[in-house]
Parts: structure tokens; sequence; C-alpha cells
């Protein structure tokens, strides 16, 4: 999965790349399809694996065979859970053997039935028009974010069409929302000191590198659909709002 994940990303950087490089809104749109697709591969992936089984064509008998397979990979390692030390190994060595089996099954399918290669890795194409048309007027606006250790992705749909930025990313951003879950909010917004300033810094932060780049976007909207990503998908946007004391959250 780590391996998908870093494919993408390298996808958007250099679509961003090209994007920057050409001011040519098709990269710009490449960027955001390898995005999208980056958050669904994997559901994706099990989906159409269940999908190209049923449909590709493959005998009756073979199939029995492969899910008889399967259940036991998942029988295998629930053993392993529940097995002692002295179990443990010879158990690990079944699922291992069992896996390899299944996996070996899957690769032939793959490779001596097109059909089901075909149906198993194809995914859909995002149409941008059709997403502007979910767009319902002219105060609202969709923001999808994307980053990995190098860059923040920030992509905004509206009904104009599709706007896209990149910043550096700082693994700050992550200790930050991580910090927030930790704090009482209504404690710190009854009191003063050191910890409200901590918490204002926090907050701030996360306003500076995710919402005041596209400050121009966002101005005069009424409803934002956010789509997060990763560590994103822990935080409150409805928190993030310029500030420079616990009076302004309040």
């Amino acid at each position: 999965n780590k391996n998908v994940a870093d494919i993408f990303a390298d996808a958007i950087r250099l679509s961003f790349d090209l994007y920057e490089a050409t001011e040519d809104p098709e990269y710009l749109l490449k960027a955001f399809r390898f995005s999208e697709k980056s958050k669904a591969s994997i559901l994706w992936q099990h989906m159409n694996n269940d999908f190209a089984l049923a449909n590709a064509g493959i005998p009756k008998e073979r199939l029995e065979e492969i899910a008889q397979i399967g259940a036991q990979v998942n029988e295998a390692k629930e053993a392993i859970s529940n097995s002692g030390e002295e179990q443990n190994q010879a158990q690990q060595t079944t699922y291992f053997n069992l896996k390899l089996t299944y996996e070996k099954a899957i690769n032939d399918l793959e490779q001596y039935n097109p059909n089901y290669f075909q149906l198993k890795y194809a995914s859909p194409k995002i149409e941008l028009h059709r997403l502007i048309e979910k767009i319902p007027d002219e105060r609202s606006l969709l923001i999808e974010y994307f980053y990995d250790d190098q860059d923040l992705y920030i992509f905004v749909i509206s009904k104009n069409g599709l706007k896209g930025i990149r910043r550096a990313y700082s693994p700050k951003l992550a200790t930050s929302i991580l910090a927030l879950r930790e704090f009482d909010v209504q404690q710190y917004l009854n009191d003063q000191g050191e910890d409200n300033q901590t918490y204002i810094a926090h907050l701030n932060l996360l306003y500076d590198n995710l919402m005041a780049p596209i400050q121009l976007f966002t101005s005069k909207k009424e409803r934002l659909v956010i789509v997060p990503h990763g560590v994103f998908n822990y935080l409150s946007f409805d928190l993030l709002a310029p500030a420079s004391a616990i009076e302004d959250y309040r």
C-alpha cells in the first residue's frame, strides 16, 4: 500500500510541475484526478476484484476453489491470534503457505484471463464538468487536500472550474492536529494563560497553511465542502479562523 501511495504522490507532483511550467489546466486536472484515485485506490481494488471474479467468465468450479482457499486464509489468520506461543510458529507457516497459494491463483487469473485483468484494474475517470454540476450554487465550494512528505496540495472546485495551490508540507501540521485533540476546548475558552496561547498557536498554524492560501477563493462563500487527507481527517476545519487572542475564537 505504501508503494501505491508513493506512486500517486509522484504522479501528483509531476503533474503539478507540468502545470506550473506550462500553465496548461489539463495538467492540473491530472493532478486532481491522481489525488482522487489515491484516496479510493485500496477500496476500489477490493471492490473491483470481487466484481472481476464474478463477471470475467471464470468457470464456476475455479471460482469455488479460489473462494475456498480465501476462506482458509482467513481461518488461518484468525487461528494465529488464538494460538499459544508453541503453536504460533506452525500457524504462521500454515497461514503464509495458504496466502501464497491464494496469491498465485489470483496472479494466474491476471496472466491468463484478460477479461479478469481488465475488470480488476479498471478505474473510473473523474469528469470535471460532472463534478461542477454537483456544486449547488455560486456560494458553494469544494476543497480537497493531499499531502506527502514534501508538498501540500489544495484543489478548489467552484462553478467557475478547478484551481490548485502547492506549498511545502510541514510535519508540524500533524503535530498541531494531534495536540488539539488533547485539549479541553471549553476549559481554554473560559480561562486565560499560557495554555490558551498554545491552543491559539496550533489553530493559527493550521489556518495559515490550510485556509489562508485559498482565502481568495473562500471569501463570500457560505458553504465549504472539505475532502481531507490523512491526518487532516482528525481536524475540525470549522475551528480554523485568523485570531490573535482567545476572544476571537469565542
